[in-house]
């Protein structure tokens, strides 16, 4: 209730900035019934009071904590959401970027534990999204209408495969799943032969942030009396890497 807005004249609207003697504790917005954007209907933030196609970036202020539901709905001209530096938003709400049909990218803030149902439904230009890994729960449909979300790579989790498939995940975000780039690091141990008769490590190395190795040790190390065949999955037999 104490969040303020200011729509600039360049298109950019400022939501819950900080202000000199205004209160410093992280509000939460109001929920909007989104229905249509006929008169008289508190459809998104703006209300009455000027029109979504005006709007090309919003900023996320520090007083954030909570996006309500379809606050920003319909807002066919948004191009680019910033969010404070010393953001404090832990949720983003039902339907609350639906149909942002000119947003192509957005990096949701670490913090944030919720998105909530159709939140990001019918932004058919999204087509990379950075998550964090303090979410625990994604909404039914919250990316259904956003299909460039399924080229792999698209989808920027920072967490780990695991982590992810922690996550309470509503139906109708298959998307996702196809557009998935996890954070997952393994270490790689190294032996000669079966491990036993040579029990020390070869080599240890540990694979990158997509859970590949860029290299393997050495191609042709020396051991006296022995032909190196190469390095396979197994003590015994596998598949050779």
């Amino acid at each position: 209730d104490n969040l303020t807005w200011t729509l600039k004249d360049d298109g950019t609207l400022v939501i819950g900035e900080a202000r000199e003697g205004a209160s410093a504790t992280p509000q939460k917005m109001w929920e909007f019934p989104y229905t249509d954007f006929s008169e008289g209907t508190w459809s998104n933030v703006l209300t009455n009071k000027a029109n979504p196609v005006d709007v090309k970036v919003i900023e996320i202020g520090q007083l954030v904590s909570s996006i309500g539901s379809n606050a920003f709905s319909g807002f066919i001209n948004l191009t680019k959401v910033v969010f404070s530096g010393t953001t404090n938003l832990k949720s983003i709400g039902d339907g609350a970027f639906s149909g942002c049909t000119s947003l192509a990218s957005i990096t949701i803030p670490a913090g944030v534990q919720a998105i909530g149902a159709n939140t990001f439904k019918n932004c058919g230009n999204l087509s990379l999204i950075g998550l964090p890994v303090s979410l625990t729960s994604i909404g039914s449909d919250a990316f259904d209408g956003c299909p460039s979300l399924s080229k792999p790579g698209s989808v920027n989790y920072l967490g780990t495969t695991a982590q992810w498939n922690a996550i309470n995940m509503g139906s109708g975000n298959s998307v996702l799943k196809d557009g998935l780039q996890a954070k997952d690091q393994y270490t790689v141990t190294f032996y000669h032969n079966d491990g036993l008769t040579h029990p020390a490590p070869y080599a240890t190395l540990v694979t990158g942030t997509n859970g590949r190795l860029t290299e393997l040790p050495e191609s042709n190390p020396f051991w006296e009396g022995h032909t190196f065949r190469g390095w396979f999955t197994e003590k015994s037999g596998g598949v050779r890497i």
